[in-house]
């Protein structure tokens, strides 16, 4: 039978009332990325990066009131997408991505789903994975009224340029009848 020894928790050393430092965390095995979506004032929200042996550090980000950095989570080797779902100027949501350049975190692209709209939540879920963004648009009208959207987004030669390729929708209706093919197409996504 396998055990599992609790470790020390991580906190943040400057927390405030209401920050919600842990609403999202994610690992690739060796970092643990931790988000608190309401930190600030002003919910601006923030996320760090754990790492054994260099302690809690905090990711940059841009501090924009209401963006709830931190809302969602997502890590691989040496790539973080943070989620902000209500950040932008039309509150559309976006992911923060930062890369690891030689040990240090540094800022990259804001990415957004090209096809929201005014509080569609984009961001409010995000995976990532090599050139790979996942990013989950939760109230995105494209089915219909909030009905939600997946954006897969792929950072192209030499992660130059991001762009958005679309996500086929299922092979058959849930009828049991066929549907039309999704064509896949890129575009390119609002940075």
């Amino acid at each position: 039978m396998r055990r599992w020894l609790l470790t020390a928790p991580l906190k943040d050393p400057d927390a405030a009332e209401g920050d919600q430092f842990g609403f999202a965390v994610a690992t690739n095995g060796q970092d643990v990325v931790v988000g608190a979506p309401t930190r600030g004032t002003d919910n601006a929200g923030a996320a760090w990066v754990w790492r054994l042996g260099d302690g809690l550090i905090r990711l940059p980000g841009e501090e924009e009131t209401e963006a709830q950095l931190g809302y969602a989570v997502a890590i691989d080797a040496n790539r973080i997408a943070i989620g902000a779902s209500f950040g932008g100027e039309k509150l559309f949501g976006f992911v923060s991505i930062l890369d690891r350049v030689e040990g240090a975190w540094s800022a990259g692209e804001q990415l957004g789903a090209e096809s929201a709209d005014a509080r569609d939540l984009s961001g409010f879920a995000v995976a990532v994975s090599g050139e790979w963004v996942i990013l989950g648009t939760v109230l995105g009208d494209q089915g219909g009224e909030a009905a939600g959207s997946v954006s897969s987004i792929r950072c192209r030669p030499a992660c130059q340029a991001w762009s958005e390729v679309a996500v086929p929708g299922p092979r058959t209706k849930p009828s049991g009848s066929p549907r039309r093919p999704t064509a896949m197409c890129s575009r390119s996504a609002r940075i």
